[in-house]
């Protein structure tokens, strides 16, 4: 199920598989804990102050026989809080390994957190559709720390606002919002069809990103768009976003920016997308985009290690109806403002 385009890691977390009983669409921590496995921690990425550090880890793949699959991945080992470990979860996200056929897509990629603190760890799922698919997920996580800023105190201040959209729609769209005073760091979310339920919709993922999506501009939210595909499921979106104060009570200030990918080979089936930023890289998304009526989904936001910073593997792909489309990358980069 791997080629060449496809980057697995391995680490020191835990990923945590999320099976049948799915994610019910007003709870965000409602991931069976049903089976762990074990990693390895993968690069520390930092501003040019040295103020910053961002660690980005993965879990190892985890194999499926097919359905609608989750796992979770997080900084936790032995119940031990994220904070204690000296670092706090901002960003995520994952990909479905390589290039099996027919494929599975994303339904869900997003921070699981209760009532709007600190994420614990990040959620990521994805379904074979309309026909049965053997396939892979893996994981990976972004840790924060900051300079002189203890690690209970900076999970304290990083918060996840949410939004839903209206719904009974076919292709929903939401956009959490920031609040005025906060820095974004990331952002995900999930698409629920009728049925209410993670495991049985039929919504699937073909944009994850910042808003606004415009390279160098500042984001001030997060955008997250489904859309039912050969299935009459209408639902609604949630989107999530991850924040913080953009100064600190020790008096240090922050911005972040969006970096934006140019878009992969436009065509027909997979179209994978390598993108590199510098710098403290917070959050990872993507998008797809296509002409005609059949439609593209996304298979990977996946953040991984670059000599030369932060790197994201992105990727999406037409299933049964043959469409072409092309993928396109996103990062949000901290750095110091004073």
């Amino acid at each position: 199920m791997q080629n060449s385009r496809s980057r697995v890691w391995v680490g020191f977390l835990t990923a945590v598989v999320g099976t049948g009983c799915g994610a019910q669409p007003d709870d965000v921590g409602s991931v069976a804990d049903v089976g762990s496995v074990v990693a390895t921690t993968q690069a520390v990425l930092s501003d040019p102050t040295g103020t910053i550090r961002v660690t980005i880890g993965a879990c190892s793949p985890v194999s499926f026989s097919g359905g609608s699959q989750s796992l979770s991945c997080t900084w936790n080992s032995g119940g031990v809080p994220t904070s204690a470990l000296g670092l706090v979860t901002v960003g995520g996200g994952g990909q479905v390994v390589g290039e099996p056929v027919p494929g599975a897509l994303v339904q869900a990629s997003l921070p699981r957190a209760a009532n709007n603190a600190a994420p614990g760890w990040w959620i990521f799922g994805a379904k074979d559709h309309a026909h049965p698919s053997a396939f892979q997920l893996q994981m990976a996580v972004m840790g924060l720390q900051i300079q002189s800023v203890d690690a209970r105190e900076l999970h304290s201040l990083v918060k996840v606002r949410q939004a839903r959209s209206a719904s009974g729609q076919h292709v929903p769209t939401a956009t959490a919002m920031a609040l005025p005073g906060e820095v974004v760091l990331s952002g995900g979310g999930w698409c629920i069809g009728q049925s209410q339920s993670l495991v049985q919709s039929q919504q699937l993922i073909w944009a994850s990103t910042p808003f606004p999506q415009t390279g160098e501009s500042t984001p001030t939210g997060w955008t997250v768009s489904c859309k039912d595909h050969e299935y009459s499921d209408p639902g609604y979106a949630e989107a999530f976003v991850v924040v913080m104060p953009r100064c600190l009570p020790s008096g240090l200030c922050f911005a972040s920016k969006t970096l934006a990918s140019p878009n992969s080979a436009s065509g027909g089936g997979y179209r994978p997308l390598e993108m590199s930023g510098n710098g403290a890289i917070t959050g990872v998304g993507a998008r797809t985009s296509w002409r005609g009526a059949g439609g593209r989904m996304l298979t990977s936001i996946f953040p991984y290690e670059l000599t030369t910073g932060g790197g994201l593997h992105a990727d999406s792909k037409d299933h049964d109806i043959a469409t072409t489309g092309y993928t396109a990358g996103y990062m949000v980069a901290l750095s110091r403002a004073n």
